[in-house]
Protein backbone atom coordinates (compact mmCIF):
# COMPACT_ATOMS: atom_id res chain seq x y z
CA UNK A 1 0.00 0.00 0.00
CA UNK A 2 1.25 3.94 -0.75
CA UNK A 3 1.76 5.68 2.47
CA UNK A 4 -0.50 8.40 3.11
CA UNK A 5 0.96 11.83 3.89
CA UNK A 6 -1.31 14.53 5.89
CA UNK A 7 -1.97 17.54 3.79
CA UNK A 8 0.37 19.53 5.96
CA UNK A 9 3.68 17.20 5.04
CA UNK A 10 2.57 16.94 1.32
CA UNK A 11 2.53 21.31 1.27
CA UNK A 12 5.83 21.31 2.95
CA UNK A 13 6.98 18.43 0.95
CA UNK A 14 5.65 20.46 -2.16
CA UNK A 15 7.38 23.53 -1.12
CA UNK A 16 10.76 21.43 -0.53
CA UNK A 17 10.30 20.61 -4.37
CA UNK A 18 9.38 23.67 -6.25
CA UNK A 19 12.32 25.44 -4.86
CA UNK A 20 14.53 23.72 -7.58
CA UNK A 21 12.01 25.75 -10.14
CA UNK A 22 12.94 28.90 -9.08
CA UNK A 23 16.41 29.46 -10.84
CA UNK A 24 14.91 28.00 -13.64
CA UNK A 25 12.15 31.00 -13.95
CA UNK A 26 12.85 34.08 -16.58
CA UNK A 27 13.09 37.44 -15.45
CA UNK A 28 9.21 38.78 -15.50
CA UNK A 29 8.12 35.77 -14.60
CA UNK A 30 6.06 36.94 -11.81
CA UNK A 31 4.50 39.92 -13.39
CA UNK A 32 3.18 37.49 -16.23
CA UNK A 33 1.58 35.18 -13.56
CA UNK A 34 0.44 37.67 -11.74
CA UNK A 35 -1.94 38.83 -14.56
CA UNK A 36 -2.75 35.96 -15.74
CA UNK A 37 -4.19 35.01 -11.83
CA UNK A 38 -4.98 38.68 -11.43
CA UNK A 39 -2.67 39.23 -8.11
CA UNK A 40 -0.09 40.86 -7.05
CA UNK A 41 3.57 39.94 -8.66
CA UNK A 42 4.60 40.65 -4.48
CA UNK A 43 1.42 37.72 -4.05
CA UNK A 44 3.67 35.76 -6.36
CA UNK A 45 7.13 36.64 -5.49
CA UNK A 46 6.27 35.24 -2.22
CA UNK A 47 4.64 31.57 -3.44
CA UNK A 48 8.07 30.98 -5.81
CA UNK A 49 10.32 31.96 -2.36
CA UNK A 50 7.89 29.40 -0.10
CA UNK A 51 6.18 32.44 2.43
CA UNK A 52 2.41 31.86 0.76
CA UNK A 53 1.17 28.63 -0.89
CA UNK A 54 -1.08 28.51 -4.13
CA UNK A 55 -1.52 25.54 -5.75
CA UNK A 56 -2.36 27.12 -8.86
CA UNK A 57 0.75 30.04 -8.88
CA UNK A 58 2.92 26.75 -8.38
CA UNK A 59 1.49 24.68 -11.22
CA UNK A 60 1.86 27.86 -13.71
CA UNK A 61 5.61 28.65 -12.23
CA UNK A 62 6.44 24.38 -12.54
CA UNK A 63 4.93 25.27 -16.07
CA UNK A 64 6.69 27.65 -17.22
CA UNK A 65 10.11 26.35 -15.62
CA UNK A 66 9.64 23.20 -17.47
CA UNK A 67 9.40 25.01 -20.51
CA UNK A 68 12.40 27.09 -19.77
CA UNK A 69 14.59 24.09 -18.67
CA UNK A 70 13.68 22.45 -22.18
CA UNK A 71 14.77 25.25 -23.93
CA UNK A 72 18.03 25.18 -22.09
CA UNK A 73 18.46 22.09 -22.94
CA UNK A 74 18.50 22.28 -26.28
CA UNK A 75 20.52 25.40 -26.06
CA UNK A 76 23.50 23.07 -24.51
CA UNK A 77 23.04 20.19 -27.02
CA UNK A 78 23.03 23.28 -29.99
CA UNK A 79 26.61 24.53 -28.35
CA UNK A 80 28.61 21.16 -27.60
CA UNK A 81 27.91 20.60 -31.63
CA UNK A 82 29.43 23.94 -32.29
CA UNK A 83 32.38 23.20 -29.87
CA UNK A 84 32.52 19.95 -31.43
CA UNK A 85 32.66 21.78 -35.08
CA UNK A 86 34.87 24.32 -34.11
CA UNK A 87 37.55 21.41 -32.66
CA UNK A 88 37.50 19.54 -35.71
CA UNK A 89 37.55 22.64 -37.72
CA UNK A 90 40.50 23.94 -35.63
CA UNK A 91 42.80 20.16 -35.95
CA UNK A 92 42.47 20.72 -39.98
Amino acid sequence: MSEERLPIALKREIREKAAVVKPLLPRGTNNIVAKEFDVSAQFVADVVVGRRWDLRILERLTEIGEENFKRAKQLNKRLDKIKEETKRDGSK
